[in-house]
């Protein structure tokens, strides 16, 4: 019994000390929360002084990008094929998104034909 005892008395010394340091670890964490600091300024890359300081490193950049838009447009025209009252949200959404990357498209189109 006199063991029994010893043994609970080291794991109940053993649980609060790890409880302690947990706890010291919470603490720590939440001073340097809130000791984070947030701007309302908004930081945007200048995409012009990039677009325009390479112009003709852009012409292969210009092709990937129209053959990324073709394959997606590919392959969401062949998600979307069917019955449109049978189509899920999905489907429907990617209708939409496949418009305004045929737009995309003519215009890399557009611009990649003076470059050629």
């Amino acid at each position: 019994m006199d063991i029994e005892g010893t043994d609970a008395g080291e794991t109940d010394k053993a649980l609060s000390s790890k409880t302690v340091k947990q706890k010291d670890s919470v603490e720590s964490v939440i001073k340097q929360i809130s000791g984070i600091a947030i701007s309302e300024s908004h930081a945007t890359p200048s995409t012009n002084t990039t677009n325009n300081s390479q112009p003709e490193s852009s012409a292969p950049d210009i092709d990937k990008k129209i053959r990324a838009l073709k394959k997606k447009i590919r392959l969401a025209e062949a998600q979307v094929q069917g019955d449109p009252e049978k189509l899920r949200l999905e489907a429907l959404e990617k209708m939409k998104k496949i418009d305004g990357w045929l737009k995309e498209l003519k215009l890399l189109e557009d611009k990649r034909a003076p470059a050629a």
